[in-house]
């Protein structure tokens, strides 16, 4: 009989592996955080909050620290016989506790599809997206000081992907650009400090 795993086999094995192990703590830790967010697993309804000022989709939302929300991006208008909706630049923050929506500053290139991921200094990486056509630039917010900063780009441009961190690297996996991905690029999540004034 041979038992010897494939590769991904084991891949998979030990990401659901580390997910049983680390989820159930971590949602045992923080119950009433999911149930102020309307959002506890024994039995509740979700819940809604106060709408964006304006409509939006295929934008991106990161959870900032503090548990505020940063909504970057997407497109204000659905495709209209044949024409494609213009990217937004726009960014808005909305804070849970006040149920206040703030207009902050926009990023430097309009995007819609793209990621967005909080990074361990509380700043917020944008990534990739698409524009006139994919693109992979990245910029990074820093909620301090109300300022996007350019970084270094991804080595493929993408739209339609994903994005984690574990806490020591940021994970882009899949998407599509010319073509659909099958890779994952790898960030550290120190490499946004390593920022390119625009």
């Amino acid at each position: 009989m041979n038992t010897k795993l494939t590769r991904r086999q084991v891949i998979v094995g030990v990401a659901s592996a580390s997910a049983a192990a680390i989820l159930p703590a971590a949602l045992a830790s923080q119950p009433e955080k999911l149930e102020a967010a309307g959002l506890g697993f024994s039995g509740q309804s979700f819940g809604s909050i106060e709408s964006m000022p304006s409509k939006r989709y295929m934008a991106s939302c990161a959870v900032l620290g503090d548990g505020r929300l940063l909504i970057s991006g997407g497109y204000s208008q659905k495709w209209n016989k044949g024409k494609p909706p213009r990217p937004l630049n726009s960014v808005w923050l909305y804070t849970p506790a006040t149920g206040e929506w703030l207009d902050v500053a926009p990023m430097h290139h309009a995007r819609a599809r793209h990621a967005s991921v909080q990074l361990n200094d509380g700043r917020v990486a944008v990534i990739g997206g698409f524009n006139h056509g994919p693109t992979a630039s990245i910029e990074v917010y820093d909620p301090n000081t109300d300022m996007w900063q350019v970084v270094s780009s991804l080595a493929q441009p993408r739209y339609d992907h994903s994005v984690v961190s574990d806490g020591r690297n940021v994970y882009v996996v899949g998407g599509s650009g010319v073509s659909m991905h099958a890779n994952i690029e790898i960030l550290p999540m120190s490499a946004p400090s390593a920022q390119t004034p625009v």
